[in-house]
Order: structure tokens, then C-alpha cells, then sequence
């Protein structure tokens, strides 16, 4: 039996501001240059008929179309003739109310408007945000696909909503410069954590205040491996890698993702849909410590190492009232005792989990000892430890972003899991989960990594240490507590216990 692909085309336009013809014009042309070279489907950038910034509602509202507009006809005769899915971002006008969303439509070879999202992220200037509930999922031969609107990516609640549904492929159409808050970084972690292909269509070009001549777009793998990362000033069409079919002619990421979503835990998540808008200070709010700034010691022990030998060896290192974390291991009687008196001596909190118990426990010295089950317990645990709140994970979870946020909407200043070993591969994991409103951190024998939120759109600070590795962080725990939270949201899906194929 031959095998069979499913091939996706980008049409990466330069989209020229205000200029709907020229931009159509020239999507149409490598809409049929993508068909005559074998794609199934192509997908052009966020608002790729009108361009990206305006001022007001008025100044983008002669540009906005209605579903049955001139690029709506113009792209459903195409999709029939070509015989090929079209996936476009589109300024559009609802005819009934005169509102305005910036939406993706998605084109079926038969020649119809199969789906349609609008973005929840909206600009605020001129566009309405879409409902948390709408469908943006729709049936392919291959099976199922999903799009979303750029920013939207950025929040990991509305991709994991769409992915819920058991998804093959999603699909982005963004204007994304290559600035702030690192885009390939967002990519790669959300089609990893859903276990899916993500197909990201940017856009060439420049505007008075977007450059993004250097934008890439993405075809990105389950694992978050880049298949296809690339960029054009000018339009052009960018023939992805064809994605092999399992044998029945489906995605073949369906096993991989229903074993991942089968260890994501909803009953840990409830927290998660409240509104946490009108608390602008959480430490008031929900009770907390105060604030401070706090020092950690995230240290890698090295693989087989005695954490607690180690510790010993390096105890002048040790800063007074910081938190010392400690790899996983199978700590003794003997161990416990040496780490409550070098809390005492060094005058230092230290935090560790037990290999030895069933389940994991955490084990916190302050200098007095107690311990907090993580895995067996039906609520997200937290540990307090002086003024820092900790939200103690495994990696298993971390994978999951509800978790994250759940830890962080209930007062957490740390997502902290610690593991025996830790898979160099996962620091993207680590690094971009700080998206989620909290510092966030794994702890193992033979690394150690960090990942800092961001004040601003920027890239927030990273660490990696490796075997028997001291790496020292501060967290300004006054500054990590101001959080903001996108809670347009699909709760119902993500709390869902049973998800079902649409």
C-alpha cells in the first residue's frame, strides 16, 4: 500500500494597507500556483485583504466585508474550482448588527464557508471579541482541523479548548513581527502540549507600526519540532513538508494526543474559571504573605548524587534566608536529619520531594520539617514557605496549561515541579509556561531550569543549569502577584470530563 499525505501550502503575502484588490489579486494567483503544485489546503495571514493597523472603527469599516462579500465569492468559486481548503483572515462586517470582527473564514473545496472565527483577542480600536464558545473546528477527509486567530495562540486555554475536540491539525493565521514575546517559542509549546500539527500563516510587508518583513510562518510538528520556519519581505508561497497519513488517511497524531489528554486532571481545575479581574492586589485579596523579594537555590545535584552530600559539600555557598530546592530523591532518616540541621546552620528554607513514599510527597524544612502530598490528592496543593507561594507540580502536569493557571488563580508565585531527571527538550516547557501568570521552575538531578514571566510583551528571563549546577534566581514577589488573566474562555470544554468528536 502506497503512502498517503495530507499537504498544506502557506501563502505568505506581503499585505499592502488599505489596498483590498492588490491583496486579493494576488492571493488569488498563489492560491492557484498552491493547486497546480498538489496542496490540500492553504492558508493565508491575519486580515490579509485590508491590512493590520487602524486608528478607529471608521477607518477600517469601508474595508470590512460581509460573508458574502466580494472575497468571500471570489474565494468560494476558487475553492471549487481548485478543488483545494482556503483558510483567510478577514476585517469582516455583520450584516445584521453592523459589528466588526477580525475573523478567519475557512473555504471547503465544494464551495461553500465551512467554518468561521472570529478572534477573542480583538483589537480593541474597531473589532468586537468573539464568543468563548464558538465552533472553530470543522471536518476535513483527514480528519479534524481547527483555526484561530494569532494573539489567540498566545493564551494556551483557547488552543487546548479547540484541541479538546481531538484535532489533527490547527491552523493560525496571524500578523506576527518576530518581537516581543518570542512567537516560534509560543508555536512550538502549543502544538506539543495538544499533541497536534500547527500550521501558521504570517505575513511579509510593512505598516507605519508593524514590520514584519521578517515575520515567519510555521508548519510545526506534535513533538514542537519545526518543520517549516520560514520568511519573505514580498509574497510568496511556501509549500509545506507533506505530512504522512496513517493508513486509513487520517492525522496520525490521534494516539499520542488521547494518551496525553488521559493524564489531565479536570477535577484539579475548577478554580480556573474565576474572574479575577476586579483583584488588583492578590496578596490582600486571597490572604497571601507579604511581599518581598525572595532568593532561590535551584540545585542539580548530578544523576545518582546524593542531594544531601551534595548540599553538605557546598553548604558555605548557601545565602541566608534563601530557599534552597533540592532534587527528587530517596531520602533516608538519616538524610532528613542532616537537612533540618543545615536549615538551622545556614539559616535557609530547603525544599524537596521524597522518591520514597507512595506517590510523591513535597518535603519543605523551615527550619521545622513537614511534607504535602502532590499526586494523590483530588485539589491542586500549595506550599507556603515564608512570603513565597508555592504551586508544586510534576512534569506530567506541567504539560497541561490549565494547571498553570489554576496554580496561579489560586495565589501561586511558583509552578514548581521536582523530578529525578529532567529532558533537556522540555526547557521550551519551562520557558514559555511562564505565559501563565507564574514564575515557573523544574528541579531535578541532572538540571535544573527556570522560566520568568514578563512585565511587557518581552521575552521574560530564563535559566538552565546542569549537573551539580548552583543556580541562583530572585523573584520580586511584589511585582510577580499583579497577574492578568484571559478569561474569555470555553470553560465548559476545558472542564469537560468526556470529550467527544464533534
Amino acid at each position: 500500500m502506497s503512502q498517503k499525505y495530507f499537504s498544506p501550502a502557506i501563502i505568505h503575502l506581503n499585505v499592502l494597507h488599505s489596498k483590498p484588490a492588490e491583496n486579493r489579486e494576488a492571493l488569488i494567483s498563489l492560491v492557484e500556483k498552491a493547486s497546480k503544485e498538489g496542496a490540500d489546503l492553504a492558508a493565508a495571514p491575519e486580515l490579509c485583504l485590508s491590512g493590520y493597523g487602524f486608528e478607529d472603527r471608521q477607518a477600517i469599516l469601508p474595508l470590512a466585508e460581509t460573508y458574502d462579500g466580494p472575497t468571500a465569492q471570489a474565494l468560494t468559486k476558487l475553492s471549487r474550482s481548485e478543488g483545494l481548503y482556503i483558510v483567510i483572515g478577514l476585517a469582516e462586517r455583520d450584516k445584521k448588527t453592523n459589528i466588526l470582527y477580525n475573523s478567519a473564514f475557512v473555504f471547503h473545496p465544494q464551495g461553500h464557508i465551512v467554518c468561521r472565527y472570529r478572534k477573542i483577542n480583538a483589537e480593541s480600536r474597531w473589532a468586537s471579541p468573539g464568543l468563548p464558545s464558538q465552533g472553530n473546528v470543522f471536518q476535513t477527509p483527514w480528519g479534524l482541523a481547527g483555526v484561530l486567530v494569532c494573539a489567540d495562540s498566545y493564551h494556551s486555554l483557547i488552543p487546548r479548548a479547540a484541541a479538546l475536540n481531538r484535532l489533527g491539525l490547527l491552523i493560525v493565521v496571524a500578523n506576527w513581527p518576530p518581537t516581543g514575546k518570542f512567537p516560534e517559542n509560543v508555536f512550538r509549546l502549543r502544538a506539543k502540549e495538544n499533541h497536534l500539527y500547527l500550521l501558521v500563516a504570517n505575513r511579509g510587508g510593512k505598516e507605519e507600526r508593524l514590520d514584519c518583513s521578517e515575520a515567519k510562518s510555521y508548519l510545526i510538528d506534535p513533538n514542537g519540532q519545526v518543520l517549516l520556519g520560514e520568511s519573505s519581505d514580498s509574497s510568496k508561497l511556501f509549500m509545506c513538508p507533506k505530512i504522512p497519513l496513517l493508513d486509513d488517511g487520517t492525522f496520525p497524531n490521534n494516539l499520542g494526543q488521547e494518551q496525553l489528554f488521559k493524564t489531565r486532571r479536570p477535577e484539579r481545575y475548577h478554580r480556573i474559571y474565576s474572574s479575577l479581574q476586579f483583584f488588583n492586589d492578590l496578596t490582600s485579596s486571597f490572604k497571601l504573605p507579604e511581599p518581598r523579594e525572595v532568593k532561590l537555590l535551584l540545585i542539580a545535584s548530578g544523576q545518582g548524587h546524593s542531594p544531601v552530600k551534595f548540599l553538605l559539600e557546598n553548604q558555605s555557598r548557601l545565602s541566608a534566608d534563601s530557599l534552597v530546592i533540592l532534587p527528587l530523591w530517596n531520602y533516608d532518616l538519616s538524610d532528613k536529619k542532616n537537612l533540618t540541621k543545615i536549615a538551622n546552620q545556614s539559616k535557609v528554607k530547603i525544599l524537596t520531594a521524597n522518591k520514597k513514599n507512595q506517590g510523591q510527597f513535597f518535603w519543605a524544612f523551615e527550619p521545622k520539617f513537614k511534607a504535602i502530598p502532590i499526586d494523590s490528592i483530588p485539589a491542586l496543593p500549595l506550599m507556603t514557605l515564608g512570603p513565597l507561594v508555592v504551586g508544586p507540580t510534576t512534569i506530567k502536569d506541567m504539560i497541561h496549561p490549565e494547571a498553570a493557571i489554576t496554580a496561579a488563580k489560586l495565589g501561586a508565585d511558583l509552578f514548581l515541579a521536582i523530578e529525578e531527571n529532567f529532558d533537556p527538550s522540555d526547557k521550551l516547557m519551562v520557558f514559555t509556561r511562564a505565559i501563565e501568570q507564574s514564575e515557573c521552575a523544574v528541579v531535578a538531578q541532572n538540571a535544573v531550569a527556570f522560566g520568568a514571566r514578563s512585565s511587557d510583551h518581552g521575552p521574560g528571563r530564563s535559566v538552565m543549569g546542569q549537573a551539580q549546577d548552583i543556580i541562583e534566581v530572585e523573584l520580586d514577589l511584589k511585582i510577580i502577584r499583579n497577574k492578568r488573566f484571559q478569561d474569555r474562555i470555553d470553560f465548559e470544554t476545558i472542564l469537560a470530563n468526556d470529550h467527544k468528536l464533534i
